[in-house]
């Protein structure tokens, strides 16, 4: 399933059901991961300003976290 959101980077999802319970999982491709890893997974909870970057990945980093959620270090 792809998913087009103007002015916000995107990712193609493929998403696995079960077909007993119904639980499904979703993983986006490489594109998207890239898209998410660059703009952060966090970018909606909280105002751009705070955002802030891992030094040691890159990774966006929620305002007030002590440690990268991609890599684990301590920032």
């Amino acid at each position: 399933m792809a998913i087009d959101l103007p002015g916000l980077p995107t990712a193609t999802v493929e998403a696995f059901t079960c077909a007993d319970c119904g639980y499904t999982e979703m993983y986006a491709d490489e594109g998207g991961l890239y898209n998410i890893r660059k703009s952060g997974r966090f970018v909606l909870n909280a105002p751009i300003e705070e955002i802030r970057s891992c030094p040691y990945c890159g990774t966006s980093v929620r305002p007030g976290a002590r440690s990268c959620p991609e890599c684990g270090n301590n920032i």
